[in-house]
């Protein structure tokens, strides 16, 4: 198996410092319902000159690059469905499962009738990608343009969930050598130290100068995956209390998402908050049966040929869940098809 170029990968006599995904293959399915909308206009709102180098970008695995060469283009055109599907694709092979959700939310915004979207994003979060499937390109990426802090997390992060601890280390710690101020490759990198038991070093990365300001901010993207590691950090240092409103804070942000609802139940538990803790499971076990039900759905096929029936239950579902743009995306198609 290919290696990484050790770019800034030096092995070190000391543990952590505080220094410290593009092959498609999510295949969707062909839905006559769900076909994107017109691209006509895409040549008018994607600037093709951007929009080529960015692909020369990727064809010589300067992702990091193309990437904000994407992220430029769509924030100046947000009809633009390649540019969306470029990022699209680049968020899931990087499991960037927050990014992806705001991406095609924002789409069905801009196309509130491109209801391919919504069945991007059941597939994205219910038929998630496997690090083993991708290991290869990123290690290509790394090995052919190695300064590429995200690149370098995302292969630390592939490295881990398969197994080579020693590979995830040594490529988790260039990543934030190379930029200790990115939030995300700070907490790939704390993650990796978590699962190992380093809980000193991962306090160390998951509180950099800024970090209470950077977690307020109200639009930031991976606030609330901090908040959800600096809780299991503040408990296995016995603060159950400031654990509890770490992940409290992170349920501000995303009331529905069943983890932390589940965490803060038994944070509840710990406390002996017995009666706040029963609700909480309450709630968890009603949000883990609508996950069960959006996988069965997804992994069953019927999104191929989707009823009015099954249309409005995963509206009803999504809006239980707290996720109200697609819901209403899946009322619509379900009035398409009863017509």
């Amino acid at each position: 198996m290919p290696r990484t170029k050790k770019t800034n990968n030096r092995p070190s006599a000391h543990r952590w410092s505080w220094r410290w995904l593009l092959a498609p293959v999510l295949l969707l399915a062909s839905i006559p319902l769900f076909n994107r909308e017109s691209q006509k206009s895409d040549s008018q709102t994607a600037p093709l000159v951007t929009y080529d180098m960015a692909m020369r970008f990727l064809k010589e695995y300067r992702v990091d690059e193309a990437e904000q060469l994407l992220t430029q283009v769509l924030t100046l055109h947000p009809e633009s469905v390649r540019v969306r599907d470029e990022l699209r694709w680049m968020y899931f092979n990087q499991f960037r499962s927050r990014e992806l959700e705001s991406l095609l939310e924002d789409g069905l915004r801009v196309r509130p009738r491109d209801f391919s979207l919504a069945v991007d994003l059941l597939m994205s979060e219910f038929r998630p990608q496997n690090p083993r499937e991708v290991l290869g390109y990123w290690e290509r990426a790394a090995g052919r343009q190695g300064e590429q802090p995200r690149v370098l997390a995302t292969l630390g992060y592939c490295y881990a969930r398969v197994g080579e601890s020693e590979q995830a280390e040594q490529t988790l710690q260039s990543a934030v050598d190379l930029c200790p101020s990115d939030v995300l490759v700070r907490i790939r990198a704390a993650e990796f130290l978590i699962d190992r038991g380093e809980w000193s070093s991962a306090d160390l990365l998951l509180n950099w100068p800024n970090a209470a300001e950077s977690i307020d901010s109200h639009d930031a993207t991976y606030s609330d995956q901090v908040l959800w590691n600096q809780s299991l950090v503040k408990e296995s240092q016995g603060e159950v209390d400031a654990a509890l409103e770490r992940i409290e804070r992170a349920l501000e942000r995303h009331p529905s998402e069943l983890r932390y609802v589940q965490r803060r139940g038994a944070l509840l538990q710990l406390l002996g908050r017995g009666d706040e803790a029963a609700d909480c499971f309450s709630r968890a076990n009603q949000l883990e049966s609508y996950v069960g039900r959006l996988t069965e759905i997804v992994l069953s096929g019927d999104l191929e040929n989707p009823t009015q029936e099954l249309c409005g239950e995963i509206a009803e579902i999504c809006q239980q869940r707290g996720k109200k743009i697609q819901a209403e995306t899946w009322k619509r198609a379900a009035a398409h098809v009863g017509s």
